[in-house]
């Protein structure tokens, strides 16, 4: 699930891992050209937000 909105010229998304107890801040500025993402809690599996999103019914997608 997802939620976002505009923050001046930033765009500030929450994205919650239903499958999961974690959820990530997403911001991207654009006058900045910088995206950033910080874990409320870091998964055991490490921080890579792609292993979530590409096996994101695994409980372990670092070993998929």
């Amino acid at each position: 699930m997802a939620s976002g909105a505009w923050q001046g010229s930033a765009f500030v998304a929450d994205l919650v891992l239903i499958t999961t107890p974690h959820h990530v801040r997403l911001v991207v500025d654009g006058d900045a050209g910088r995206a950033t993402a910080v874990w409320s809690t870091v998964p055991l599996t490490g921080p890579r937000l792609e292993l979530h999103l590409r096996s994101p019914l695994m409980t372990r997608p670092d070993v998929a």
